[in-house]
């Protein structure tokens, strides 16, 4: 699924952090959500489950330099801008192959096991999942997600450095 881009207008790499994070709310400059669907049949005579699907959707919602709001930034605010786009949209990538890889390594094993169970275990298992899918969010913040930008007279350094805690579903 492509990603949802939010249009930023700025002149200088400041400018783009402060425009997105409004836009986006809070220190925000992406957004990596997921649709976890669990799905059950469950044998009329037992009453328990025969068979059971998990599927996982995730979107990248994220910033993205539209054009100058004024005036054409100059050098070093072009090419801030352009490389925190990019550390966003990897970091955002993260978070989805982060998602994907821990989803996998429960799907097949939670399907399998949730055979022959009451119907109320399911809810439990879709709750496990989104634990485990928190815990790597939050372990990819540990090292990665703040990005800032600091103009020290006109060369301008781009930072990537942890998000900390929370801001994770």
């Amino acid at each position: 699924m492509p990603d949802k881009l939010v249009n930023v207008k700025a002149d200088t790499a400041q400018d783009f952090l402060d425009n997105a994070h409004k836009l986006m709310g809070g220190d925000k400059l992406g957004d990596t959500s997921y649709d976890l669907d669990a799905k059950a049949s469950v044998d009329p005579k037992t009453k328990k489950i025969k068979k059971v699907t998990f599927s996982l959707t995730t979107t990248i919602k994220r910033v993205h330099w539209s054009g100058p709001a004024k005036a054409k930034p100059d050098k070093e605010n072009a090419a801030a801008i352009k490389e925190i786009e990019e550390l966003n949209k990897a970091h955002e990538e993260e978070h989805r192959s982060g998602y994907e890889k821990t989803f996998k390594k429960l799907k097949a094993k939670l399907e399998k096991d949730l055979v022959g169970k009451d119907p109320d275990d399911l809810k439990d298992a879709v709750k496990d999942i989104k634990e485990a899918l928190k815990d790597t969010c939050e372990d990819l913040h540990k090292s990665g997600g703040m990005i800032t930008a600091t103009d020290n007279g006109g060369k301008i350094t781009v930072k990537e450095s942890a998000e900390g805690p929370g801001g994770c579903q």
